[in-house]
């Protein structure tokens, strides 16, 4: 289809995802369920009409989807299906399970890999909640296990993996499974306000130790100079 044309139909698609999830499923809820039930069959039909819509991982570009109209559009329609979203969240991946996924204020969750509520284990369906605190970051490749919870300021760097039931409670976690390598807490709802003159004068120090890192530098090369000639 041509371009103009796709947008609608991807609008269109999204449009009825929302009704159809309403229609069949209602609200998701902790439990699990078996893959042949009918549950898990409504599941999979709310899904394709998703992945054919806007809210779909073709249109994550790879998680770095950063466009601000696009963002809000996303979390508005994310919230139609039942999640709790703030508005002020940013978010590039594709989130499944929707009443069961909480975003926090200035939250950020990037893909490719889907924040969701919904994982199999052997032939189960199984649905936790998932909660992303204030200002809490799951970076680009970063995975998220339903059950998890990213507490207020929490830091997960690329690559990383949250599984169930881990509660990261601040600061920065790395690695697969990931674990807490600093403990620095990253909340971007806080504002640092720097006052000029702080600035002003951290700028200041960082000249001297250099100037002073070059002078000592230059005066042990003369020295050497001077030894080198004698000998």
């Amino acid at each position: 289809l041509p371009a103009p044309h796709l947008r609608i139909a991807k609008i269109v698609n999204g449009f009825f995802a929302i009704i159809l999830k309403w229609t069949l499923i209602g609200r998701y809820r902790e439990g699990t369920h078996s893959i042949y039930s009918t549950f898990y069959l409504k599941h999979w039909l709310v899904e394709q009409f998703v992945n054919k819509s806007f809210l779909g991982r073709s249109n994550t570009a790879g998680g770095w989807n950063l466009s601000i109209g696009a963002n809000f559009m996303r979390v508005l329609s994310m919230r139609m299906l039942g999640a709790k979203i703030s508005l002020s969240a940013t978010i590039t991946t594709q989130v499944s399970g929707w009443d069961l996924v909480e975003i926090g204020d200035m939250a950020s969750v990037h893909g490719p890999h889907h924040l969701t509520a919904v994982t199999y284990v052997k032939k189960e369906m199984i649905l936790r909640r998932q909660r992303i605190g204030r200002g809490a970051t799951g970076n680009h490749g970063s995975g998220v296990a339903p059950g998890a919870v990213l507490k207020d300021g929490t830091f997960v760097e690329c690559l990383s993996s949250i599984p169930m039931g881990m509660v990261c409670d601040g600061g920065r976690w790395s690695g697969v499974p990931a674990r807490r390598i600093g403990d620095e807490a990253f909340d971007r709802t806080r504002p640092r306000h720097i006052s000029k003159s702080d600035s002003a004068r951290s700028m200041r120090a960082d000249a001297c130790e250099d100037i002073e890192s070059a002078d000592s530098s230059f005066a042990s090369e003369r020295d050497n100079n001077i030894a080198c000639a004698d000998q």
